[in-house]
């Protein structure tokens, strides 16, 4: 693989792992899961699949858009990164009113805990966006492998999240979902430069 999907996977991994965390919806988990222990490895995994299978159809959905709406890659970038940053300042400053109310009943591996706490609408909008930047067949399989390594994240941490929920307590948790909140913020404001400087040289070359 060549170090430009090298360097286009890490930037899946490092957008996607930032939209979805995992560790900040470990307090969830726990929550949810309370009244049936014995159930949260089987909840776990179902929860990690959903996330997969989710980021995967919309990877190729959103392929698909692009192709046949004839949207570009840098309208994408920049509407993707707007939302990132929207939805990174609301979770950073604590504003609106979208938390989905914890339960202790029923399954909830696929819904609330797969979507949309884990996979809501930034997370969609960023495998959309990274999806039309993979232009080739190097780049798309970065994509999947990132997919799966996000994937296999949230497995790891909702298994080890009593530990954590324990070991972090709500300062720790506060902490972590600050800094999160922030490194999405500035991956949604690269999008967005990303997106624009690409439309400026667009525009400087049809001038010429």
């Amino acid at each position: 693989m060549n170090p430009v999907a090298v360097e286009y996977g890490l930037l899946a991994f490092s957008s996607l792992i930032a939209m979805v965390n995992p560790v900040g919806a470990a307090p969830m988990f726990v929550e949810f899961t309370r009244h049936m222990p014995e159930s949260r490895r089987r909840t776990a995994w179902r929860a990690s699949l959903t996330v997969a299978v989710a980021m995967g159809v919309v990877a190729v959905a959103g392929s698909s858009i692009f192709r046949f709406f004839g949207v570009t890659v840098p309208a994408f970038q920049v509407a993707g990164g707007l939302i990132l940053v929207m939805m990174a300042l609301q979770t950073y400053f604590a504003m609106g009113g979208d938390d989905v109310q914890p339960v202790s009943h029923g399954d909830v591996a696929v819904v609330p805990l797969g979507i949309p706490i884990l996979c809501g609408a930034g997370s969609f909008s960023a495998v959309t966006v990274l999806a039309g930047l993979a232009r080739t067949s190097e780049q798309q399989l970065a994509l999947a492998g990132a997919i799966v390594a996000v994937a296999f994240a949230v497995l790891l941490v909702m298994l080890s999240a009593p530990w954590l929920v324990s070991r972090m307590g709500q300062s720790g948790q506060a902490i972590l979902s600050k800094v999160m909140s922030l490194l999405t913020a500035v991956i949604g404001v690269q999008l967005v430069l990303n997106g624009l400087t690409a439309v400026v040289i667009d525009v400087a070359h049809r001038i010429k």
